[in-house]
């Protein structure tokens, strides 16, 4: 399964749906992220300047064994067409950078991509959770 950074957040932020995720992640044999959606996380942490949320998601990512991976040039290539046809004021998912790559990963290993909004519900890309 892969892991957008979306998920991670409402983990380390603690939203009200955070269970699930938790949950998605615990069941899932292997977890991976981009690299890119790993930094676009820590990013959003740390600019909340929450040292908890640091710490957290620091945390939860060694705990949960979810595997960075980095990004190749087919990954690129995959996020660069994902934006012709999905990017924000292209197409109603609105995908951003960071999405980009998340859908590029999921659709070059082809596993399911973990995510939270609507965003990715709008693609072609296989959810991790049915809702």
């Amino acid at each position: 399964m892969i892991v957008d950074s979306s998920a991670i957040l409402a983990i380390v932020l603690r939203e009200p749906d955070q269970e699930r995720f938790v949950d998605a992640i615990v069941e899932a044999d292997t977890c991976r992220m981009s690299v890119s959606n790993w930094f676009e996380a820590t990013i959003v942490v740390d600019r909340r300047g929450k040292t908890e949320a640091v710490n957290r998601l620091d945390d939860f990512m060694q705990r949960a064994r979810i595997q960075l991976m980095p990004v190749s040039v087919s990954q690129g290539e995959i996020a660069r067409r994902a934006w012709r046809t999905y990017g924000r004021g292209i197409h109603p998912a609105r995908l951003n950078y960071g999405d980009c790559f998340a859908y590029a990963l999921a659709k070059e290993i082809r596993e399911p991509l973990l995510f939270k909004g609507n965003d990715f519900a709008r693609t072609d890309i296989e959810p991790a959770l049915k809702d």
